[in-house]
């Protein structure tokens, strides 16, 4: 050591000694910044050599909490991914224009309360015809997180018969839509009148009560049939069977029991509770393997309210 470098190591033992600290440690603050810069402006006049001068000052930088703690942890909220996965209709489904409803069911992720959009539309001809709006997660879901939006074929005669796919959107102001889409075509049949069908509703009396008698036969083109119905006002039907009554409604819309393809039956349907003329449309379907086949009549009638005749 040269005898300016021991001069100078002198020194700094005892201005070490002056200013209170014998070692430095690495996270020790006992020295700012003006301090340390006397120090090495010390040993710079007294002709320490650059290396000592460089040790000192990373040595008593690091005294002043040069090496950073850890940053905090995060408060931020952890995003979460949205999702919406349409289940049905899917692809290969069939319906009837002007007497269905389609049940669109999906499934929601971080979604709760969102505005929900289906709509119906063409892939061929790119037309939306159709929607429904909901809710996610607000009524209308099943045990297994399945929701459900009805979405109506009923609206003026019912789209025109094609292929068919529903996308489903959330539809609220101010966030990124999520959306997803039927993977395949759906159909969706014409309402029509084959030949060989048969489907009246008959006004008669049953028990002194008034009644409809709705008759029907279906051709061997299907392997079954079934009559829905549409209330265009409040009334109430009950179905004598075999010593007891079968209560259908109009939100359910099923009237009589499914039926063989090429059977023909008859459906007492007895109706009460409306005070004022209601019309109702009755329509008679053909399905085959669980599935409509395009093939459907519908009648209209007017149940008269009670002192009319109507009881």
């Amino acid at each position: 050591m040269s005898i300016f470098n021991a001069r100078a190591a002198t020194f700094l033992i005892a201005l070490m000694l002056c200013f209170g600290f014998t070692a430095v440690p690495a996270h020790a603050a006992t020295l700012s910044e003006v301090q340390i810069s006397a120090v090495l402006n010390l040993l710079s006049v007294f002709g320490a050599d650059l290396s000592i001068i460089t040790r000192v000052s990373t040595a008593l930088h690091g005294s002043i909490g040069t090496v950073p703690d850890s940053p905090p942890p995060s408060s931020a909220p952890v995003a979460r991914t949205k999702r919406i996965t349409l289940v049905s209709p899917n692809g290969g489904e069939s319906y009837v224009a002007g007497q269905e409803t389609i049940q669109v069911k999906y499934r929601a992720e971080n979604l709760r309360g969102k505005q929900i959009t289906a709509t119906l539309y063409s892939p061929v001809s790119g037309n939306t015809q159709y929607k429904v709006t909901g809710h996610a997660d607000r009524g209308g879901c099943q045990s297994d997180g399945t929701c459900v939006l009805k979405l109506s074929l009923e609206q003026a005669g019912g789209p025109t018969a094609g292929q068919y796919r529903v996308n489903l959107c959330t539809s609220e102001r101010g966030m990124a839509p999520v959306c997803d889409s039927s993977d395949t075509d759906f159909t969706v049949f014409p309402m029509n009148n084959p030949s060989g069908i048969v489907f009246t509703a008959t006004p008669g009396t049953y028990s002194e009560r008034y009644a409809l008698f709705l008759d029907s036969k279906a051709p061997g083109i299907g392997d079954s049939s079934r009559v829905t119905m549409v209330c265009h006002g409040t009334i109430n039907f009950y179905i004598p069977i075999g010593g007891t009554n079968y209560y259908p409604t109009c939100t359910d819309g099923l009237v009589s029991k499914t039926i063989g393809g090429a059977q023909q039956g008859r459906t007492i349907l007895i109706p009460y509770g409306n005070t004022v003329p209601v019309s109702v449309d009755f329509t008679f379907t053909i399905y085959k393997n669980g599935f409509p086949t395009g093939e459907a009549r519908m009648v209209s009638v007017v149940i008269p309210p009670p002192g009319t005749g109507g009881r």
